[in-house]
């Protein structure tokens, strides 16, 4: 009996020595899988809390909008036909309030209305006075965005365009007492919403980029 306990001591003894040999063994590496893991998770943290670059969800698109509003804005008939005007910074500013709240967003909103009073000749501030209820109204409802299908979020911003040209046309009635051309409004409004494909395509892009506002 006792050299049975001792066979079977020096196997237990055998099979301890055998595991801390392989434990030694894969050490080094699971040790650098492990730090791989911890270092790939710090870095995937820090790029999703990483803001978001001004210039590139703010700065380019406004450019672009502005440019976009300039040449449509030359002397250009399609068969004897004026073409359409529509507001293509609504663009940016369905989009800036969809992605994120943005302290920024109002006062670049702002400047670019101001650009378009000049280019279309109306009272300084009226298109950046409009545009601002469309970003707050969108701001307040981007909860209940959250989600929506793309039909609907055109929807969205169809509405809230209507909303713009609407506050454009109140303050154009108070500012001049005159009526502006309500065809004309329209013809705007639904040239405007066949932009979506664009502010579609820029939420998509920034929406997620910085987690703590998704």
């Amino acid at each position: 009996r006792q050299a049975g306990d001792g066979a079977h001591a020096e196997g237990r003894g055998s099979a301890c020595q055998g595991r801390a040999a392989a434990r030694q063994d894969a050490g080094p590496e699971s040790a650098r899988a492990e730090a791989g893991d911890r270092s790939g998770g710090h870095a995937v943290s820090l790029q999703a809390a990483r803001p978001l670059d001004p210039w590139r969800w703010m700065g380019a698109p406004a450019l672009i909008c502005l440019a976009a509003t300039l040449l449509l804005g030359l002397p250009f008939r399609l068969l004897t036909l004026q073409l359409p005007e529509p507001v293509f910074p609504m663009i940016c500013v369905f989009s800036w309030a969809v992605i994120r709240p943005s302290i920024l967003s109002p006062i670049v909103i702002l400047l670019i209305g101001l650009v378009l009073d000049l280019l279309w000749g109306t009272p300084f501030g009226l298109w950046g006075l409009s545009m601002l209820v469309g970003y707050g109204l969108t701001l307040a409802m981007r909860a209940m965005m959250t989600g929506q299908s793309r039909m609907m979020m055109w929807a969205w911003y169809a509405g809230v365009s209507g909303v713009v040209l609407v506050a454009g046309f109140l303050f154009t009635m108070l500012h001049s007492g005159a009526t502006p051309n309500l065809v004309g409004l329209l013809w705007q409004l639904v040239a405007t919403t066949l932009l979506y494909p664009f502010a579609h395509r820029l939420i998509d892009r920034f929406d997620d980029a910085d987690v703590r506002f998704r």
